[in-house]
């Protein structure tokens, strides 16, 4: 009885101290300035801009003309938790124009090598239907594409890239009020992850392109929540996710 007991406690307690680690980091951009824990990196021409415009993340490539094959791009990112393991990130995006204007961009999970990364984006050739894109960046480098799924719903949409061990998993939906959808199939990708980003892969058709952020998320193991003001658009947010985690 008394080893049943104690077993049973050490499940209790191994599963509160793996609730306890896990949590969530949530951007509104809300702010006059992007928060501390953000850096960004571009292409060599350094014309992309990246600003707050009313309570939205702005990054913006003039005349695109850049490729995947390269190890420069449009990238905002966030630094991991060492050692951090399975985690998701999510977004709410739109874009301007609205429709897609030869360009994919979206959600990175990004290891140590700039040409190191798993990605969940969207957009595609100019004026076709919203497409979604999924695949992996190797250094080399090698690109595995593992599909253009369409994403069936129109901007402005919510889009997660999920990791569970080596496995990646992209979903997407309307709004909170959704239930995410599997956008394509799922992949595998041994990578060991040091930050996540939002970015551009590419821009080839020489349009001006905005990928605008309502929102970022990331959760797992480490991470520290950010400290909310209850008046505060972010407070809002908190509340959105609680509401679609119930």
């Amino acid at each position: 009885m008394r080893t049943t007991v104690t077993r049973t406690l050490v499940v209790a307690l191994c599963a509160v101290a793996a609730i306890a680690r896990a949590a969530t980091w949530t951007d509104a951009f809300d702010g006059a300035e992007l928060r501390d824990e953000w850096s960004f990196r571009d292409i060599p021409d350094e014309t992309t801009t990246v600003e707050i415009i009313d309570n939205a993340l702005w990054m913006t490539v003039p005349d695109g003309n850049f490729g995947h094959l390269v190890p420069e791009r449009p990238m905002l990112e966030r630094a991991l938790p060492a050692g951090i393991g399975d985690l998701s990130i999510s977004a709410a995006f739109t874009t301007e124009p609205d429709i897609p204007q030869d360009a994919w961009h979206g959600l990175f999970i990004i290891g140590d090598d700039a040409m190191d990364w798993a990605v969940l984006g969207f957009a595609g050739a100019a004026n076709d239907a919203q497409t979604g894109i999924v695949g992996s960046m190797f250094a080399g480098p090698v690109w595995e594409d593992k599909g253009h799924p369409p994403t069936n719903v129109e901007l402005p949409f919510q889009l997660k890239l999920e990791k569970v061990g080596e496995n990646y998993t992209g979903y997407v939906r309307a709004t909170d009020a959704d239930a995410w959808a599997k956008l394509g199939n799922t992949w595998t990708h041994d990578l060991t992850p040091v930050s996540v980003g939002i970015g551009f892969i590419n821009s080839w058709g020489g349009s001006t392109v905005s990928l605008i952020t309502d929102w970022f998320s990331l959760e797992g193991d480490g991470v520290a929540p950010l400290s909310v003001d209850p008046t505060s658009k972010l407070a809002a947010r908190w509340a959105a996710i609680k509401r679609s985690s119930r």
